[in-house]
């Protein structure tokens, strides 16, 4: 399973999370039966939902600020938000 960068510093249900986040957003067709069994390891089927629900809310918001050139964020910013990149 692909690491995230910053893992080291995140629990076990954090990083599951942001692993199916990241998946949802830049490869959906990845999300396979195992990938599915390994979220549902750390969250109920309510929380899965959930997650997806907010997660894929996120993205079309992104995808709309982009298309439609609302406050276009530098790659900069985004790396502020990884541990790893410090």
């Amino acid at each position: 399973m692909p690491k995230l960068t910053g893992a080291a510093e995140r629990s076990p249900r954090e990083a599951a999370a942001l692993l199916f986040a990241e998946r949802l957003a830049a490869d959906h067709a990845s999300l396979d039966d195992e990938a599915m069994a390994d979220l549902r390891a750390h969250f109920t089927d309510a929380e899965v939902v959930e997650l997806g629900l907010v997660t894929g809310a996120f993205i079309v918001l992104g995808r709309l600020h982009r298309a439609f050139g609302i406050a276009p964020m530098p790659p900069a910013t985004h790396a502020a938000l990884d541990p790893g990149s410090a």
